[in-house]
């Protein structure tokens, strides 16, 4: 989304840490549905605009979420598994 426009609110924040998977925070407190750009797998973890209980699916390189609501995603990325020694 366009920082520069004053018309839109929605937006996504990328939460990293080394180690750990991804998360990816989507709002939209617009009163439209709006398309987000993911780039990759992520699996949803939750989305406010879906009444409970959620399952969990898993999404490809874009999300529309309802006006009004909030997602988080996890990205589908296994981490390295490491043996004990």
């Amino acid at each position: 989304h366009d920082w520069h426009d004053a018309g839109q609110g929605a937006f996504t924040c990328l939460l990293s840490s080394e180690g750990h998977a991804d998360l990816r925070i989507l709002f939209n407190p617009d009163n439209a549905a709006q398309t987000f750009d993911t780039r990759g797998t992520w699996d949803v973890l939750i989305d406010t605009s879906l009444p409970p209980p959620q399952e969990s699916s898993t999404i490809q390189d874009r999300y529309t979420l309802h006006a009004g609501a909030l997602a988080v995603l996890k990205a589908s990325q296994e981490l390295p598994h490491v043996r004990p020694q």
